[in-house]
């Protein structure tokens, strides 16, 4: 791999290093085992024989990350000569079988691992390639202090001397699956989505986001079944009461349970944001539960289920299923009765026909529901939430944090997310797709909230804002504080705005009308502008001394400043001259293009 930043980010605290490490290195008698002395290191990478692709990137991280700290470089093996003997071990090596090591799903779950020091070895593992994986960056913590905070930037300790590290270590994250549904991840690298220990949306998933039309094709059965249809002139949806519509869409979801036999999850996802059929049957079982899509959804989707477990367990005995269905505008709402008096939900009619069936869950999605605090604490979502947790223990969360008609507009949802993870897991919610912007990069502090995600849906007691300041320092060296300043005026701007009613934070929500004087008058994005200033100015030492890194802060804090760029020019033309303006605009998009954000 090639790392043009390198150890321009790194951390230098050999002294402190030296110190920490000789007292918590695991001693032989009265000598320290070191794993590099005099920037020499005796130890090698041992990876199992025919290691998958996974491990072998695995591997090469640790050599990297190794070399970047101590500057020692690390053979990389499969080969065993004493199992106690100097390696750090990834995945189930012969080193691993000897250390007794035990990898229990109940206790790690897909991701948690496992660190442990056996004789003069290191031994990371986990149940699966993208765990043990994991185990290395955690390995990288406790021997060196790694810390990534996104592409290219991190922190490390550097040392030529280090004592190997007494460990016994079991980290489980939090929220077992977890995707941030933007370039770490749903279409990241396995570099950036290893590092920041995410997955992408669709692993382990045979059908996933809105599949009725996957699964009933209209350019395949609506000329010979229109009434299968919400609308046969131009259909979005499917006839959900239509008996015969049914039965074929269970043969096919069958067939294609069997070609994608890796899977577990299939969602069964109506279709997006669509009026659903209003034909007689089905408003006549809508009548009968209050007018509530999601009566209609649920009946549908727990007769589907039934009948395909009852084939499973007839086909494909050995294989565990897990199905899901959508809580999505037209279904966000619960087919639920409150009850105010004892504030307690229950099956509308007291009907238990709308319960889920073991295997189906509910894939909560909130898109109308404001993210600028915990949905728990918005009345809207927390009705959804609530609603759901009576009919299913089986929680999926797809959540918000994006304005998606403008991704450029200013939007805060950095407050609510420790809270609302530490919500899903109190729930049970065992995956949480965090979908935010599509491109790589845009403003809005995008890879800051790529980090906050990453660490909170890992370890949801770490605290917000510690994590905001570790990743600023890193991120915009010296004018880190420049910009948490214009962060946290930023941010309460919002606040204010909102509790006048003057601005919204829905996802869904159009946005267009938001560039307006009176949001941002132009005085107030004048002060924006000084902090940007200042923050540029106190990097500017290292122009001299350290041009990389100089260059790096620049950029970081230049794509930043797009945010209020954006805002300027959207609302305030007036103000410049159309030589002025245009040259504004040939910088901003220049930032644009090396941060690779495209869209708004």
């Amino acid at each position: 791999m090639n790392h043009p930043i390198k150890r321009i980010l790194c951390l230098l605290l050999c002294v402190i290093l030296f110190a920490g490490f000789a007292a918590c290195g695991r001693e032989n008698g009265t000598t320290a085992t070191y794993v590099v002395k005099n920037g020499v290191s005796p130890y090698r990478i041992l990876i199992p024989e025919n290691a998958s692709s996974q491990l072998r990137f695995a591997a090469s991280d640790l050599q990297f990350f190794f070399k970047e700290a101590t500057g020692a470089n690390l053979e990389i093996t499969t080969q065993t000569e004493n199992v106690k003997g100097k390696y750090l071990s990834i995945g189930e090596t012969a080193v691993f079988k000897a250390s007794g090591m035990r990898l229990e799903q109940s206790e790690l779950g897909n991701d948690g691992y496992k660190l442990l020091t056996y004789g003069d070895a290191i031994v990371m593992a986990g149940l699966t390639d993208e765990a043990s994986t994991y185990a290395v960056y955690g390995y990288l913590a406790e021997q060196f202090g790694l810390e990534i905070y996104g592409n290219d930037i991190w922190e490390i300790t550097e040392t030529k001397k280090a004592a190997l590290a007494d460990l016994d270590v079991t980290d489980v994250p939090d929220i077992p699956f977890r995707c941030g549904g933007n370039s770490y991840s749903w279409y990241g690298t396995t570099e950036n989505m290893s590092r920041m220990r995410m997955r992408t949306m669709d692993e382990g998933w045979g059908l996933v986001t809105h599949t009725y039309f996957q699964i009933l094709p209209p350019s395949d059965y609506l000329q010979a079944h229109p009434e299968w249809y919400n609308d046969p002139a131009a259909p979005n949806e499917l006839c959900l009461s239509n008996e015969e519509m049914k039965a074929q869409f269970i043969e096919n979801l069958k067939q294609i349970i069997l070609d994608t036999s890796d899977c577990i999850y299939y969602m069964l996802g109506h279709e997006d944001g669509s009026p659903f059929c209003a034909c007689t049957n089905c408003q006549a079982v809508r009548d009968r539960y209050k007018g509530v899509n999601s009566a209609l959804m649920v009946l549908f989707t727990n007769d589907v289920v039934e009948k395909i477990n009852a084939w499973a367990k007839e086909t494909i005995p050995e294989r565990t299923l897990k199905f899901c269905t959508f809580a999505y505008t037209s279904t966000e709402a619960a087919p639920v009765d409150y009850d105010g008096a004892t504030q307690t939900y229950s099956p509308i009619n007291g009907d238990e026909k709308l319960l889920l069936a073991d295997n189906l869950g509910i894939m909560l999605a909130p898109i109308i529901s404001h993210v600028s605090v915990p949905y728990m604490e918005n009345g809207t979502a927390r009705a959804t939430f609530e609603g759901w947790s009576v009919l299913t223990d089986n929680l999926y969360v797809w959540g918000y944090s994006a304005p998606f008609s403008n991704y450029l507009v200013p939007f805060d949802a950095f407050g609510a997310y420790a809270q609302n993870y530490r919500n899903y897991v109190e729930m049970g919610a065992e995956y949480v797709f965090e979908q935010g912007f599509i491109s790589g990069y845009v403003p809005n502090f995008h890879e800051l909230r790529g980090y906050l995600i990453s660490k909170l849906m890992w370890d949801t007691s770490l605290d917000t804002d510690t994590l905001v300041r570790n990743f600023m320092r890193n991120y915009y060296g010296a004018g880190w504080e420049s910009i948490y300043e214009f962060f946290t005026l930023w941010r309460l701007r919002l606040t204010e705005l909102e509790e006048r009613s003057m601005y919204s934070y829905t996802a869904s929500q159009l946005v267009q009308d938001w560039c307006q004087p009176e949001l941002y008058p132009k005085s107030l994005l004048d002060q924006y502008e000084t902090l940007f200033d200042d923050a540029l100015a106190e990097n500017e030492a290292l122009k001299e001394t350290d041009p990389q890194r100089y260059e790096v802060y620049r950029d970081n804090i230049r794509a930043e400043r797009c945010l209020i760029r954006y805002l300027e020019l959207s609302i305030y033309a007036q103000y410049y001259d159309a030589d002025t303006y245009q040259t504004m605009i040939d910088e901003f998009s220049d930032i644009a293009a090396s941060k690779s954000f495209t869209q708004y």
